[in-house]
């Protein structure tokens, strides 16, 4: 097995402020973004899994960095995600906007 990577990272968005994780499993991305008790995660993960800790959860796939993430569309919510305004279809960066 290759080298395995883990980067932690402060990834600011406006006057917002994400914890970025990345996890690099011989080339291929582990990554997620939290932003209060919001985890913005790439297809590795189950929202689902996130819900049952009361965690709100977005998915969005195809990403290989932070900003992949910010400037990608959500892919899938659990419910926690949907009563903040998360849906399927919308861009990060304009459900980040929607927040407080």
């Amino acid at each position: 097995m290759e080298k395995i990577e883990v980067k932690k990272e402060l990834v600011k968005y406006k006057e917002k402020e994400l914890i970025g994780i990345k996890i690099d499993l011989n080339n291929m991305p582990i990554l997620f973004l939290v932003y209060q008790d919001l985890i913005f995660a790439c297809g590795a993960f189950n929202e689902k899994a996130f819900e049952k800790f009361g965690l709100a959860c977005c998915i969005i796939t195809g990403v290989k960095e932070f900003e992949d993430i910010l400037n990608g569309e959500i892919k899938v919510v659990n419910s926690k995600a949907s009563e903040l305004g998360a849906k399927a279809g919308l861009k990060v960066k304009d459900f980040l906007d929607s927040l407080k």
